[in-house]
């Protein structure tokens, strides 16, 4: 300002002042808005149909990376859960072989898993 520096450490939304210049007043910021934390992910209904005749572990990667577990179904067994929106599901034997995945979607999404390599994600 007018040729010199000035450093200073103020909180969020406060306010940040020129000291030592006599003829510079604060001034609000035009708008003051409230922080606004993210929005939540949205979810979709997830049906997730084993038809492999083993049992199965079914887990999904989440958006930041991370693999979750989310659950052991036996042969013939079919859960019905929320997912997260933009999430991949994926499905496997004991022996860890992917039997297939699938990315949640907005809407309803159904993922069949009938073999290895076999699961086929849907929609009903």
């Amino acid at each position: 300002m007018n040729g010199r520096e000035f450093t200073d450490t103020v909180p969020e939304g406060g306010i940040f002042t020129f000291k030592g210049l006599s003829d510079v007043r604060p001034v609000r910021p035009p708008l003051n808005l409230p922080f606004l934390p993210p929005s939540a992910p949205l979810s979709a209904p997830l049906v997730v149909v084993n038809r492999t005749g083993l049992t199965i572990r079914v887990y999904n990667v989440d958006r930041f990376g991370q693999w979750v577990w989310a659950a052991n179904m036996i042969k013939g067994q079919t859960i019905t859960l929320q997912a997260r929106v933009g999430e991949t599901w994926i499905a496997a034997d004991f022996s860890n072989r992917v039997l297939g995945s699938n990315r949640i979607s907005r809407g309803q999404n159904m993922f069949v898993v009938d073999s290895f390599g076999g699961g086929r994600p849907g929609r009903w």
